[in-house]
């Protein structure tokens, strides 16, 4: 009874809203999606597969964007079009799963179509919103589930009971948000959505203190994380932002930050050449995040030489990967988008996930353009930004694992791509675009 109300209040609260207050809802939605990760461990057995709260939430945006699907005009079909390959992409993949793996397999498949079509529903839902202020509501909704997630997420972190790293010392506690490298990511989509309004559409003391604020955000992110991923995309961000901007202050911050940075980071650089290649079993986790990591891509392309030409289907790695029984009892997980797509799709997989990405990074960077100066400018190309720094960290690390990060993402995406200057003409992509 406990599972069936922690898992059934927020999807009906939603739904409810959804229908009668659609701003609301949605912000509503985002908050939610935010805080139900904390909840994953709370599942309710419905049609072969364990629902949690993420779960149903996806299953009702699903049902109220197919009630409201009637206010979505050609326009902002078109914006659909990159998430849409990919759903498309994950349902072949699916395909594939249950023609290999029988209808044992069910269960999987549901389970992560509905996760990869309640980032759609929710991006589509946004775009019915009829006016730029109820998108605005949505948009600082998602700052906020932001927010959350990593204020969640640093509680847990500084008083979890997981264990200590042996080399790092970097505290594991339970739950997706309790590891700093999640949290380190949840610190740095929220750093580059602000970084980019302020940059751009704050100008005199509020820029100012946007730089000094986005550099200290930067800072955190480096030590919270123990991943040269996502130090490295803190670099990238910061430099991207540099070379939009081109302001003589950010390159100062830029400089400042990598002084500030090298007690943070020059640690981290000697352990990972000091320490052995290897996975340790018996503490229980990896001796070397990047070296543990490699030894993951090892496995990952040695199992892709062997696979056919269209994969061995969705969440079919757990089942073929001859190095899972290892990567899991070291307490990790498979990394790298790329390789477990085309693992799991063959081809297929690979090439729909790249045009996936192409396709979002060219519908950001034709928006970018055509927006007027100004702060929704700036949060444009901070959503560009952004997502180059999620694709660059796709060949290092599971990003779409993050599904409660990428439902944010898209939200503000949505709440952003969608306004009255898209019936002006567009000018031609910006320079950082495709």
């Amino acid at each position: 009874m406990t599972e069936a109300l922690v898992v059934g209040i927020p999807a009906a609260v939603f739904f409810a809203l959804a229908l009668v207050r659609p701003a609301w809802g949605l912000a509503f939605f985002a908050l939610a999606r935010g805080a139900a990760d904390a909840f994953s461990d709370v599942r309710l057995d419905a049609l072969g597969a364990g629902v949690n709260p993420a779960s149903a939430l996806g299953a009702a945006a699903l049902v109220a964007a197919a009630v409201r699907a009637r206010l979505l005009d050609r326009a902002a079909l078109r914006l659909c079009g990159p998430l849409g390959i990919l759903l498309a992409v994950v349902g072949f993949e699916a395909a594939v799963g249950l023609a290999t793996f029988g209808a044992g397999h069910a269960g999987d498949a549901l389970r992560e179509l509905l996760r990869f079509a309640s980032i759609l529903a929710f991006f589509a839902l946004v775009l019915t919103l009829p006016s730029a202020r109820e998108r605005r509501i949505v948009y600082l909704a998602v700052l906020a589930a932001i927010a959350m997630c990593a204020a969640w997420g640093a509680v847990q972190y500084a008083a979890g009971s997981g264990t200590f790293e042996a080399v790092s010392g970097v505290r594991r506690a339970r739950g997706p948000f309790a590891y700093p490298n999640t949290l380190a990511y949840a610190a740095l989509l929220g750093t580059v959505l602000l970084g980019g309004e302020l940059l751009s559409g704050a100008p005199g003391r509020a820029g100012r203190w946007g730089r000094i604020a986005g550099a200290a955000a930067l800072l955190a992110v480096l030590a919270l994380t123990a991943s040269v991923t996502v130090i490295a995309l803190a670099f990238l961000a910061l430099g991207l932002f540099l070379l939009l901007t081109r302001r003589t202050a950010l390159l100062a911050a830029a400089v400042v930050l990598a002084l500030a940075a090298c007690p943070l980071l020059l640690p981290r650089l000697s352990m990972l050449a000091a320490s052995e290649p290897s996975v340790d079993l018996a503490d229980g986790h990896a001796r070397n995040t990047l070296t543990a990591r490699l030894d993951i891509w090892r496995g990952l392309l040695s199992v892709a030489r062997e696979r056919p030409v269209w994969g061995w289907g969705l969440r079919s790695v757990p089942r073929v990967s001859p190095v899972q029984d290892e990567i899991r009892g070291a307490g990790s997980e498979p990394h790298n988008d790329f390789l477990l797509f085309l693992v799991e799709g063959g081809a297929v997989g690979l090439a729909g996930f790249i045009a996936f990405h192409l396709a979002a990074l060219r519908m950001l960077a034709r928006r970018a353009a055509a927006a007027p100066a100004g702060a929704r400018k700036g949060r444009l190309a901070g959503l560009w930004v952004m997502y180059a720094c999620m694709l660059a960290g796709s060949l290092g690390n599971n990003l779409l694992s993050f599904t409660a990060l990428l439902v944010l993402f898209w939200g503000a995406a949505a709440a952003c791509v969608r306004d009255e200057t898209e019936n002006q003409a567009q000018s031609k992509p910006i320079a950082y675009g495709l």
